[in-house]
């Protein structure tokens, strides 16, 4: 049982205050809570059948909260190619970061992950993939608040009394900041910062597990390994059932069960 706190290297960079924002990539993001809950890299919306592989060095920290805020151990399942959380039933919210490391995008589209000192040949793209994906479970004004991810998206009211088809306000900060140009993305849809306040809104448009997406590119100068930071995150939202509703689906499904079998009996015996 442990739970993986490691500390994030600072980047020694001198960054441009200029922002430029990339189509949406592939994100890492948290599956559906079941025994497990596994760390994903792909898109949400395409289903966890279509995730990637990653390397499972590359995640850094990896938090768990419980309901007043405070950190909970939890059990991490080491994969070939990715990792899984295994829950307590306090676990109220899980974060992490993950550093996967730099990239080349070769003239053919080709990512090699590589720094652009270490590339041979040719590239369009120089950048260096930092991703920091977050989930709930349940809600309290504790996990209400920033979990200290350098991007974050944070909801502005509890996203499990959102009801499908109705919507949910959300901000996203970088580095404890609201940020207005950022990319934001749910069910492969881009949403729109519609006030140009810096919220956004987002319409909840499926049952079960939720996830929101954002991404945020800043431009670095004279840096010797990339030519770019880009940021990701990602957002869940995942409803856990009271262990009592459990307990009493299982004690209505074992009375069911009673009556059936005794329904037989009394049959048998006319």
């Amino acid at each position: 049982m442990v739970t993986k706190r490691l500390r994030e290297l600072l980047l020694a960079f001198v960054i441009l205050p200029i922002i430029v924002q990339p189509a949406l990539a592939h994100s890492m993001y948290f599956g559906n809570r079941g025994e497990d809950i596994p760390l994903l890299f792909g898109h949400p919306e395409e289903g966890e059948d279509e995730v990637l592989p990653y390397n499972p060095s590359s995640i850094k920290e990896l938090t768990a909260y419980d309901l007043t805020g405070g950190i909970v151990p939890v059990e991490i399942k080491n994969l070939s190619s990715s990792i899984s959380v295994i829950p307590n039933e306090d676990v109220a919210a899980l974060t992490a970061f993950v550093d996967r490391g730099f990239y080349v995008v070769t003239l053919d589209n080709k990512y090699l992950n590589i720094s652009k000192s270490e590339a041979t040949g040719e590239y369009s793209q120089a950048y260096r993939s930092l991703n920091y994906p977050k989930s709930l479970y349940s809600w309290s004004d504790a996990v209400a608040k920033p979990l200290g991810l350098q991007l974050e998206i944070v909801p502005l009211k509890n996203p499990f009394e959102v009801a499908v088809g109705e919507n949910l306000n959300v901000q996203v900060l970088f580095e404890g900041a609201p940020l207005k140009d950022v990319l934001v993305e749910y069910l492969g849809e881009t949403i729109d910062d519609g006030n140009g306040d810096g919220v956004f809104s987002i319409p909840w448009g499926q049952e079960g597990l939720k996830t929101i997406e954002a991404s945020y590119s800043v431009p670095l100068v004279n840096d010797p390994d990339t030519d770019r930071i880009s940021y990701s995150t990602s957002l869940g939202v995942q409803p856990v059932p009271e262990p009592s509703s459990v307990l009493g689906v299982l004690a209505l499904g074992g009375l069911l069960a009673r009556s059936a079998l005794q329904r037989q009996r009394n049959k048998r015996k006319k």
